[in-house]
């Protein structure tokens, strides 16, 4: 089978050319290479937990977001992060899925968040060469494999952060384990791939542990680059610039 190609699109040259190397000497290979995206700001251009919660705090009167950012600035990310999808604890998991689609199409439509033609592109060559491509994300799962599922990864290649469901369908205020969440992606890849990624994709300090954890590491430098962009440039990693033309991006 031919080789796929990387459309070039607006990867920086040398990022490119090294995509291009690995795909063409990876493809068929068995055991098949296993790559992990982060989803927020790495594959899409935004943050999609705030914009389906700001729409579900606009109809309920909540105030998850606020509550979010008070504890990201106050405790850190080890704490906004699990609150994220805590918070949703009650909720139907239909229902989320209801939100997030609504919010997805409505976001795509008008333009406010767009799925990077370059990460999308990059996914499917690595399909098409035979790669298990899995999306690793500290975002709740209801949210994640909906819209994963508009890149080509299904649902059973997504982890994300997950409530333990009630027999009802609403989720309960258990966090299943391991979570998906900063050195906790590692954990998450081990217990549900159970196999060293050969290439992991993120943007941000989040995403360091699996970042360390493959064996090539491409980061997305954009509003939450921070730790992720500094440890690319010491360490040599793969580094794409340059995105940040994409529409405005939420804190």
């Amino acid at each position: 089978a031919p080789v796929p190609q990387l459309p070039r699109g607006r990867w920086a040259p040398n990022i490119h050319a090294v995509l291009q190397d690995l795909i063409t000497a990876s493809s068929g290979a068995s055991p098949p290479p296993v790559a992990v995206f982060d989803w927020d700001h790495t594959v899409i251009d935004r943050d999609m937990w705030t914009m389906v919660v700001a729409h579900m705090d606009e109809r309920d009167g909540q105030e998850r977001l606020a509550t979010y950012h008070r504890l990201n600035a106050e405790q850190g990310t080890a704490v906004a992060y699990p609150y994220a999808t805590t918070c949703l604890a009650g909720l139907h998991d239909a229902q989320l899925r209801a939100d997030a689609a609504l919010v997805i199409e409505q976001s795509l439509h008008d333009g406010r968040m767009h799925i990077r033609p370059e990460m999308e592109a990059l996914i499917h060559a690595l399909q098409q060469a035979g790669w298990r491509v899995w999306v690793v994300s500290a975002s709740p799962t209801q949210f994640v494999e909906t819209f994963a599922a508009k890149a080509g990864v299904a649902s059973d290649r997504v982890i994300a952060m997950r409530l333990a469901p009630l027999p009802d369908g609403t989720l309960s205020t258990t966090l299943e384990q391991p979570a998906p969440c900063l050195e906790g992606k590692v954990d998450a890849i081990d217990a549900f791939i159970g196999q060293r990624p050969t290439l992991v994709a993120g943007d941000s300090g989040g995403d360091l542990a699996m970042l360390h954890y493959a064996e090539h590491r491409l980061v997305i430098a954009g509003p939450e680059g921070g730790g992720a962009v500094e440890a690319a440039r010491e360490n040599g990693w793969w580094l794409q610039e340059g995105w940040t033309s994409d529409p405005e991006s939420s804190s």
